[in-house]
C-alpha cells in the first residue's frame, strides 16, 4: 500500500528527468541520483530492521519524492516556469474528486471491471467539467499529428 504512492513521484521523474537530460543537465540529474541513491541506502540501513518490509516501502517512498522535488526544483530554476494556480487548483480538485468517486465505486455491488469502467468514465467526464480535457484541442491535435 505504500509503494503505491511512488506512482506519482516515479512518474514526475520520467517526466522531468527527460526534459533535463533533452536540455544537457545531464551533471545535475546524476547528482540528483546520487544523492537519492545515499539517502535511500541510509534510510534502508535504518527502517529495515525497525520495520521490515515497511520500513524499506517508507525508504522507497521518500526517497522518490525528495527525487522527484530535487528535479523539479532544478527544471523549475533552469526554465523559470510560470506557475498556473486555477490549473493547479482544477487539477487537485480533479485527483480529490476521482479519488472518492473510486472509492465511492468500490461499495458498488457489481464486479470490479464494471467498477472500473464507471470510474474512469466519471473521471473523463470530471475531466471534461473542470477543462482538462478540451475536445476541439484534443481533435487538432490528433488531425495534425495524422
Amino acid at each position: 500500500m505504500i509503494l503505491i504512492h511512488c506512482f506519482l513521484a516515479m512518474g514526475s521523474v520520467y517526466i522531468f528527468g527527460t526534459l533535463l537530460t533533452a536540455n544537457g543537465n545531464l551533471k545535475q540529474l546524476n547528482q540528483i541520483a546520487l544523492g537519492a541513491m545515499l539517502l535511500n541506502m541510509a534510510l534502508n540501513f535504518v527502517l529495515i530492521p525497525l520495520y521490515g518490509a515497511v520500513g524499506a516501502a517508507l525508504a522507497g517512498l521518500t526517497t522518490q519524492a525528495l527525487a522527484s522535488l530535487a528535479q523539479m526544483l532544478l527544471a523549475h530554476s533552469i526554465f523559470a516556469f510560470r506557475f498556473r494556480w486555477s490549473l493547479a487548483i482544477r487539477y487537485m480538485a480533479f485527483l480529490a474528486t476521482c479519488f472518492s468517486v473510486a472509492y465511492a465505486g468500490k461499495a458498488l455491488p457489481q464486479h470490479f471491471l464494471i467498477q472500473a469502467i464507471l470510474t474512469a468514465l466519471l473521471c473523463i467526464a470530471i475531466a471534461l467539467i473542470l477543462r482538462l480535457i478540451r475536445p476541439k484541442e484534443l481533435l487538432q491535435t490528433l488531425r495534425a499529428e495524422a
